[in-house]
């Protein structure tokens, strides 16, 4: 969700920005690299990309191709990635709202996408500083939040004033939590039900440690998560490093495809509000 509100019409206030996608929606695919299970009896990935847009899949003799907008092969890096995306920042910053979502199987790469850089098990950054330059493990989510700051710099500099406030929450066994929150203490923390996991076995999901949150509808018959908390953010270092620590406290579990798989899904949102400056 963004916001802008300026005070004045004065074109000062803006800088040129790239212009909106001509379309709405965009589908892209990114195709991670292949593994030793994704090959059939001959060693060859069932999985073809011609083009840059289509991906063809094979099976017992029969193709099936799908057209989408951009597809992107297991040599595109993270700036790659955030390139076919940018567009989505740009439109926010200049007042549209603006939405990146990852949807894919577990194991193929959508934490590593969106948050690389920001899990738990990634490396934290040698250079922590607001100027320092992205790593090549950093995901759509540092590089938009420094892509963000980097604009508001340069409207402070003209004379407007931009405002980034932050919220996450995940959605777990269809609850809602407040990834930004403190933790409630496990002794008092209600226990969860086991629940069954593949394989025969038993999961027991941690306890919930947080109040499950609300969906309602304000005045304007907009839907919004009642108590959902939005943090001020003052500088793309201390956002990240926000957003490092409460992304430590997703759900996560062991898989077949991934030693530590998220469980929940995780809604991040920023809050852009342009003003002119006092």
């Amino acid at each position: 969700r963004t916001q802008r509100r300026p005070t004045s019409a004065d074109p000062s206030m803006e800088l040129p920005l790239a212009d909106p996608p001509d379309e709405p929606i965009r589908v892209l695919v990114r195709v991670r690299p292949a593994l030793p299970q994704d090959t059939d009896s001959a060693g060859e990935c069932p999985l073809r990309i011609r083009n840059g847009d289509t991906v063809t899949l094979t099976r017992k003799d029969r193709a099936v191709s799908v057209r989408f907008d951009a597809v992107l092969d297991g040599s595109v890096d993270q700036p790659g990635v955030y390139d076919h995306v940018r567009a989505a920042v740009e439109a926010a910053l200049s007042g549209l709202n603006s939405t990146v979502m990852a949807y894919g199987q577990t194991g193929s790469g959508k934490s590593h996408s969106l948050f690389g850089g920001l899990n738990p098990d990634d490396a934290p950054p040698a250079d922590a500083a607001d100027c320092a330059p992205a790593s090549a493990l950093e995901g759509v989510a540092s590089r938009a939040l420094r892509h963000v700051f980097a604009h508001a710099a340069a409207q402070e500099r003209v004379g407007s004033r931009v405002a980034v406030s932050l919220s996450l929450l995940e959605v777990y066994n269809e609850a809602m939590h407040d990834l930004l929150l403190p933790v409630i203490p496990a002794a008092d923390a209600p226990a969860a039900p086991p629940q069954p996991a593949r394989g025969g076995s038993t999961f027991h999901p941690p306890a919930p440690v947080r109040p499950s949150l609300t969906l309602r509808l304000d005045s304007n018959k907009e839907v919004f998560v009642q108590g959902l908390a939005e943090v001020p953010l003052h500088g793309a270092a201390a956002a990240l490093s926000l957003l490092r620590r409460a992304l430590r406290q997703r759900a996560v579990r062991s898989t077949d495809a991934n030693a530590r798989s998220s469980r929940s899904h995780a809604v991040l949102q920023l809050l852009i509000e342009t003003s002119r400056a006092a």
